[in-house]
């Protein structure tokens, strides 16, 4: 079956189409995004040879307004990650996300996506919307889970692709081995899956995309991977190829969960890499020495002497990056008072809001130790780290409830919660959870 017409994934119509039409209608009523209009004529930069434009983001999906502005050039996708975002999207949410890659600003991506009640619109789901509105010419994906040392078997990727629902027959069939992995077509759109040691040849203009969660199997630890030996063969062998690059996006995926707090950090060494490449050719920053001995440190589980790599710095000055104070918290959670480690936490958080997931991770297990009162403080803050998350509201108002909090005050939490916009797809199950216990909550 033609990609463009398969029925397996549900109704698809013509996306070319559906967005011209939506940027016709955008363009009337609004002006179709004026304030970033796709560009032709691009100038490009050699990767990791010239410095270059990066954008951080913290869901991939949340890169599409960047990408859009390339939508009339056209260059190869390549990217770094251990998902290939190539989830299908249901039938009934196709328009809605069609009209967020033609004109949707991050705000509104993240609004359609799985930190809110609406959602319609999975991080995972990123490239199957790209490839739909055709913004790129081809995909180049480079596996973290394959390299040329070992095999990338067709059968096996592909069948689990097939099974996901992201190919459909004519697509399996389509691809090929060859010496950098794996090539076809998936949305009438040339595809490479490649190894991550062996990258092929591109001739032309490319857009860089790291999904950090490419270093959840490309990293192991600093005794079998040291992170920073590790990463620049990796850069190097990208530097060798001296690809032409438009621009370059990184996303965390940390609020996504696909990676862990303790790699947030890689973000920022790939922005410095990309905008300033000469590092390459230096010695290593302090910083990032630091960071090695660090992460050495704790495989042996050494935390106090990590620690004692990081207090002098916030002696000398409090006026520190987020990872400096999430790196006393990681280590000093392990052995010091609780609320020290809480104290560089907190510090974290006003510095960069996303490590309050923590305190979701603090509030599980103290509810699971059956610490009520704990638990219920550990979801308040990660509450008010996360304002707008409702999932995380419900998880307070039931750590509060259990621990015996005002009944009267929870109820009308929960009354604000169930009037949110759930989506039945999605999160059916939540608005009958949030009814069920407010039966149970007598006024």
């Amino acid at each position: 079956m033609h990609a463009g017409n398969r029925t397996t994934k549900g109704t698809y119509l013509n996306s070319r189409f559906w967005t011209i039409a939506l940027c016709f209608a955008l363009i009337i009523l609004s002006g179709c995004d004026q304030k970033s209009p796709p560009v032709e004529n691009v100038p490009t930069k050699t990767l990791f040879r010239e410095p270059i434009t990066a954008t951080l983001v913290e869901l991939p999906s949340e890169a599409i307004p960047e990408w859009r502005k390339f939508s009339v050039s056209k260059p190869t996708l390549l990217l770094f990650s251990d998902d290939p975002m190539l989830q299908p999207i249901h039938p009934d949410f196709v328009q809605g996300i069609n009209q967020l890659v033609a004109t949707g600003t991050v705000d509104q991506i993240r609004a359609a996506g799985p930190l809110r009640a609406a959602t319609t619109f999975q991080p995972s789901q990123t490239l199957t919307a790209a490839l739909r509105n055709k913004l790129f010419e081809e995909i180049v994906w480079v596996s973290s889970r394959a390299q040329a040392s070992g095999a990338l078997t067709p059968p096996g990727l592909l069948d689990s692709l097939f099974r996901l629902g992201a190919i459909d027959d004519y697509e399996r069939e389509s691809f090929k081995q060859t010496e950098y992995g794996l090539a076809g077509t998936i949305y009438d759109t040339p595809f490479q899956i490649v190894y991550h040691d062996r990258l092929p040849p591109l001739s032309s203009p490319v857009l860089l995309h790291f999904d950090l969660s490419f270093f959840n199997t490309f990293y192991q630890n600093e005794i079998e991977t040291p992170f920073f030996k590790t990463l620049k063969t990796l850069i190097q062998g990208i530097r060798e190829k001296q690809y032409k690059a438009v621009d370059t996006t990184i996303s965390y995926s940390n609020l996504s969960r696909w990676v862990k707090l303790d790699k947030r950090f890689i973000g920022e060494v790939l922005f410095e890499l990309l905008t300033a490449p000469g590092i390459l050719d230096q010695p290593m920053p302090v910083a990032w020495s630091k960071k090695s001995e660090s992460l050495y440190l704790s495989v042996f589980f050494q935390n106090e002497q990590r620690a004692a790599i990081y207090r002098p710095l916030i002696e000398e000055n409090p006026e520190q990056d987020a990872d400096i104070y999430w790196e006393l918290y990681a280590s000093t959670i392990k052995f010091a008072p609780f609320e020290e480690a809480i104290g560089y936490l907190e510090q974290a958080v006003e510095r960069d809001s996303t490590y309050g997931l923590a305190y979701t991770d603090l509030a599980n297990k103290a509810w699971q130790r059956g610490m009520s009162e704990m638990a219920a403080r550990m979801w308040q803050q990660a509450a008010a780290a996360f304002p707008e998350n409702p999932y995380i509201e419900l998880q307070r108002i039931k750590a509060e409830s259990d621990a015996g909090s005002d009944q009267t005050e929870l109820r009308l939490a929960l009354q604000r919660l169930r009037q949110l916009p759930w989506s039945d797809f999605y999160s059916g199950e939540v608005k009958d959870e949030i009814d069920a216990m407010l039966t149970a909550m007598k006024p």
